[in-house]
């Protein structure tokens, strides 16, 4: 799946990822809003994405617009992957 990215770290890679993968499943209809555990959890580790009204305010206002691209991408993947 690197190939996706002009990048290797593997770290970032990781990242966007874990991000796509939860707006995947808020895109198919899971909790991502206010009171989310997704939210709720991020909250926990990192208070800068507390008083978030949704998982896709997180992506669209905490996150660089590379980042929003790359996340872009791979949800794009896995909704053509699985054919939504």
């Amino acid at each position: 799946m690197l190939c996706l990215f002009e990048t290797q770290n593997e770290t970032y890679v990781t990242s966007i990822f874990l991000y796509a993968e939860t707006m995947y499943a808020c895109n198919q209809g899971a909790e991502c809003g206010e009171y989310s555990m997704e939210l709720l959890i991020r909250c926990i580790n990192n208070e800068r994405f507390c008083g978030l009204q949704s998982y896709q305010e997180l992506i669209n206002t905490k996150l660089t617009k590379s980042q929003q691209y790359d996340i872009n991408l791979v949800v794009d993947f896995l909704e053509n992957l699985f054919d939504i």
